[in-house]
């Protein structure tokens, strides 16, 4: 039998304990304890005893990390040629508009720039949209930004997260979806800004009926 560390107690002869073991006691010579016992190992996984014989243990699913979901629909504009277009500086992300002038840069976005406002530390694993376009429309690029301001003071840094998603060109009334890349920078800290961008390289208005979702998911 393997002996647990100082950490196992047991209430009597025959009653459970919390054990804390070395490695997965499913392997070798196992540990003993009374079914329904529960142990962790070094990794940081829990187990419960199922049986009586020491490799009797089975592995307790950790609990789901918790997620938030970001969805809003929105009429996002596209107009001046080399201009970021996204979210209202006064409304922020869920204004139906989609027309601010975020500058000529990717990464333009100040520290008055309005998104969606991650809730705790954590991590983007997914983000996508669904649009309909308002009439035949050149190929666009949308862009997702994050945005780390330094509260009280005029202070931002911005960072592209994953890479640029290229919208092809289409016909009016067309719908389509487009699904960011998130190969790169998607941690974020809590209340940092999201803050998704559409250009395109025409001195035309066009604008996409669009449905967005992002999940974040806690660390």
């Amino acid at each position: 039998m393997a002996c647990s560390k100082s950490l196992k107690f047991l209430l009597g002869e025959s009653s459970l304990s919390i054990q804390e073991l070395p490695s997965d006691p499913t392997i070798g010579v196992g540990s003993s304890a009374p079914v329904g016992s529960i142990a962790v190992t070094n990794t940081g996984a829990f187990w419960q005893k199922i049986g009586v014989g020491d490799n009797d243990w089975s592995q307790i699913a950790a609990a789901p990390k918790r997620r938030h979901v970001f969805s809003t629909s929105f009429r996002w504009y596209s107009r001046d040629n080399n201009r970021f277009y996204g979210p209202s500086n006064a409304y922020g992300p869920n204004y139906y508009q989609w027309n601010r002038n975020h500058g000529n840069n990717v990464l333009s976005p100040n520290f008055s720039s309005m998104g969606f406002v991650c809730p705790w530390d954590g991590n983007i694993i997914s983000a996508k949209f669904q649009y309909r376009r308002s009439s035949t429309s050149p190929t666009m690029t949308a862009y997702l930004v994050r945005n780390r301001k330094t509260f009280g003071t005029s202070g931002a840094v911005n960072v592209q997260v994953g890479s640029d998603l290229v919208i092809g060109s289409g016909n009016t009334g067309e719908m389509d979806e487009a699904v960011f890349d998130l190969a790169t920078n998607t941690d974020f800290l809590e209340g940092d800004h999201l803050i998704p961008l559409l250009t395109s390289d025409v001195n035309t208005t066009y604008y996409l009926y669009s449905s967005l979702e992002i999940v974040i998911e806690e660390n």
